[in-house]
């Protein structure tokens, strides 16, 4: 169970990076927009429009991992619902991505065919009128 807690912390912690990345190029923008001078602190990259968008992705997080009750409890039954799943076995899975290869390289070259023949008849004036 622990292991799964670990999973969804890192997946919040994921969102929080994808959350300042947006942020960070929504003020960049705002500050060139409203000509605010957009300071750089370290470096090229860091600036104080991507200190304001860490800031605020980092109390969302906090916020939403320790003070929301009903993300708490949703995590809580996510968790729960987790140790229901039957995961399939090792040998289930590469017999299934097998099948699903070969299906998509069968179907590949089925229209591949299609292709060529119709790429052919449209060259030789096939459906000229």
């Amino acid at each position: 169970m622990n292991n799964l807690i670990t999973w969804i912390y890192i997946l919040f912690a994921c969102f929080t990076i994808l959350l300042f990345y947006i942020l960070q190029l929504v003020l960049f923008d705002v500050f060139f927009f409203l000509r605010i001078e957009d300071k750089i602190l370290l470096g090229s990259i860091f600036r104080i429009s991507s200190l304001i968008s860490f800031l605020i992705s980092v109390c969302f997080l906090f916020y939403i991992l320790f003070f929301n009750k009903k993300i708490k409890r949703f995590l809580g039954e996510s968790i729960l619902e987790l140790n229901k799943v039957a995961w399939p076995t090792l040998q289930e899975t590469s017999i299934l991505t097998i099948m699903v290869v070969t299906v998509a390289v069968i179907i590949s070259i089925i229209l591949g065919v299609f292709d060529a023949l119709f790429s052919w008849l449209n060259a030789n004036d096939f459906f000229a009128v």
